[in-house]
């Protein structure tokens, strides 16, 4: 699956990564109420950023 070009790569990272959470939780994420959806698209986010600061110390890093 290729990035659309319309959204930022944190974005993209975010999708992915909650789709991934909701593949793993689906059962729990159906019934969870609006305050843990959010909390799902927030560890989406972090997760997200993590990917990015991963991928800022591979790219400064010397080969």
């Amino acid at each position: 699956m290729t990035q659309p070009s319309d959204i930022s790569l944190r974005d993209w990272f975010a999708g992915m990564a909650l789709q991934g959470l909701l593949a793993s939780n689906i059962k729990q994420f159906q019934t969870a109420s609006q305050v843990e959806q959010h909390e799902y698209a927030q560890g989406a986010y972090s997760l997200a950023d993590a990917m990015l600061e991963q991928r800022a110390r591979h790219d400064s890093t010397p080969r």
